[in-house]
């Protein structure tokens, strides 16, 4: 590993920590309400297996191979400021993580429910009690599509950024 992708592996390190720290309000690794029997648990552990880890890893992956033929050092400032954009980019894969948990549908009564959550009248027992803390946070109110947006522009303008500040050597020939 060239010291560039060293770099850019602290840093990324770093906010992916601070993204999964930010995650657990949206309960994704809710195992006891899979056991108890909530369909939309699994559903809801499914989609952040994927989209806090399984798609991180491909985009830490792939930024470290674009990194692979980089001569450039860390003191080198623009280099150093193109990786710190490549890093930030990670936080696009959480918007686009809260856009899937701010899915909703309309229910047979025409109430508006969210697809990864089970809302706690639609349960009995012990699962309908252990729901009403299991809703999704005031962030999950804003329109799916919206959240999805703000991470796209944000993932683009990160990459456009890394690409200009490392001259496109670590984007384009390397590709």
């Amino acid at each position: 590993m060239n010291d560039i992708q060293q770099l850019f592996a602290i840093l990324f390190g770093i906010y992916f920590a601070t993204t999964v720290g930010t995650s657990a309000k949206f309960y994704g690794f809710d195992s006891s309400a899979v056991s108890l029997g909530d369909f939309r648990a699994l559903a809801r552990l499914s989609a952040t297996f994927v989209f806090l880890n399984f798609l991180p890893l491909v985009y830490f992956l792939l930024i470290l191979h674009w990194l692979q033929s980089s001569t450039a050092k860390p003191v080198q400032f623009v280099p150093a400021l193109g990786v710190l954009f490549a890093s930030l980019g990670g936080f696009a894969l959480y918007r686009f993580f809260v856009a899937v948990m701010a899915l909703r549908y309309k229910n047979k009564d025409g109430k508006e429910r969210h697809v990864f959550y089970s809302h706690p009248d639609d349960r009995t027992g012990v699962l309908k009690a252990y729901l009403t803390c299991r809703q999704p946070p005031e962030e999950g109110v804003v329109p799916a599509s919206g959240v999805f947006l703000g991470g796209l522009i944000w993932l683009v303008v990160c990459l456009v950024t890394f690409c200009l500040l490392t001259q496109g050597r670590c984007c384009l020939t390397s590709a």
